[in-house]
């Protein structure tokens, strides 16, 4: 039986290991053959050696740049025909756009738009986004008449979007929660902290002023000195290409606080994990986040806001904090009402463990991606 060829085309390689990387090393598991078109800086040789085959394209995400899209749709339309892929898989905005756009023609294969969050298209407020998101809509529109093109989301509320905002036929757009979490590698190890000494309290994103970077520092500095037992710790990189990116400047002038540290971006963030008694994502939208995944997993209490994604793996009161989005002194209130109950802690994180392995490991992820495989075929 010969193997199905499955693409997937994504902006930057490190967000393909992030994101997607041990999900595609379980479909080569199960006899599928796994390109992956996207922009390699760094982990090429590590994608390679796991039987993924890899085609270079120079994506640039934060802006339109109409000669290098042009260049990336004739490159990705060659790479497509020479394959003969029976699914191709684009994961992101910009890389659906560009995709969607090159495959236009081609009938024997099925395109699988996989949105992971509207991101900053749906929350941003300025004149330039209002005009993406016009030309969004419309492109989105236009290519869900195309039979072979489907869509994927995280969670209902961008399901709802894609339904009755853009009017996309129900039967064309798959749920599928996230890209799955490897259990074994991210062991449960809860932070046994009976008195509540030292309390560290993590926040791992990217460093996106939507992340709620700004709504976490602020509460650090509240604290300082109210709360001395509480340390502040931020990691991640500064994704320079997104417009929501806060500057370096800004971090190295927050960093001064004594109770507040950033760390750069971390390969391997269980150890942060483990050492940390609560960790904080008080995003403005999300899609399914990676990193509730890792906390939930490891057996680190989370708060987080009550949005779409975040409340999918957190219940407020049950197995972590919900707070309300952009607002300090809901974050503030969350993170005393924890710091100071260890017994509350240990359960939110028994119970989100649970949750993981029960709905979210990277097996069961699997079978249900796999499942939309076979239906679009």
């Amino acid at each position: 039986m010969s193997k199905i060829k499955v693409c997937f085309v994504i902006s930057e390689d490190w967000y393909f290991i992030s994101h997607r990387f041990d999900l595609a090393k379980k479909f080569i598991e199960n006899n599928f053959d796994v390109s992956l078109i996207s922009n390699f800086s760094k982990y090429q040789n590590l994608i390679k050696e796991t039987g993924i085959k890899i085609n270079h394209i120079n994506f640039r995400r934060s802006k339109i740049n109409i000669i290098n899209d042009i260049y990336n749709i004739v490159k990705i339309n060659r790479i497509i025909s020479k394959n003969n892929y029976r699914i191709v898989h684009a994961v992101g905005i910009k890389p659906i756009l560009i995709t969607s756009i090159t495959c236009l023609f081609k009938k024997n294969l099925s395109l699988v738009c996989a949105f992971a969050g509207m991101g900053t298209l749906f929350t941003s407020k300025t004149i330039l986004n209002y005009i993406y998101k016009f030309i969004f809509i419309k492109i989105i529109k236009l290519i869900s008449k195309k039979k072979n093109y489907y869509f994927l989301v995280q969670n209902f509320n961008d399901k709802d979007i894609l339904i009755k905002l853009l009017k996309i036929n129900q039967k064309k757009v798959f749920l599928v929660p996230g890209s799955g979490i490897n259990t074994n590698y991210y062991s449960f190890k809860f932070k046994n902290n009976l008195e509540n000494k030292n309390i560290s309290i993590i926040m791992h994103s990217r460093i996106l002023i939507e992340k709620g970077v700004k709504e976490f520092f602020q509460v650090a500095k509240i604290l300082k000195n109210k709360k001395s037992n509480l340390r502040f710790i931020l990691i991640g990189k500064i994704d320079k290409q997104n417009p929501s990116a806060l500057k370096l400047n800004d971090l190295l002038e927050w960093s001064k606080e004594p109770n507040f540290k950033w760390i750069d971006y971390k390969e391997d963030i269980r150890s942060y994990i483990y050492q940390a008694d609560i960790s904080c994502l008080p995003s403005y939208r999300e899609g399914l986040p990676k990193s509730i995944l890792e906390d939930c997993s490891c057996g680190t209490p989370v708060i987080c806001t009550d949005i779409p994604g975040c409340n999918t793996l957190i219940k407020n009161n049950f197995n972590g904090q919900l707070i309300k989005p952009k607002s300090v002194n809901s974050l503030l209130d969350a993170i005393l009402i924890l710091a100071n109950d260890n017994e509350k802690r240990f359960k939110y994180a028994n119970r989100s463990r649970e949750l993981i392995e029960k709905s979210f490991s990277i097996g069961i992820i699997y079978e249900s991606m796999n499942n939309v495989y076979q239906k679009i075929l």
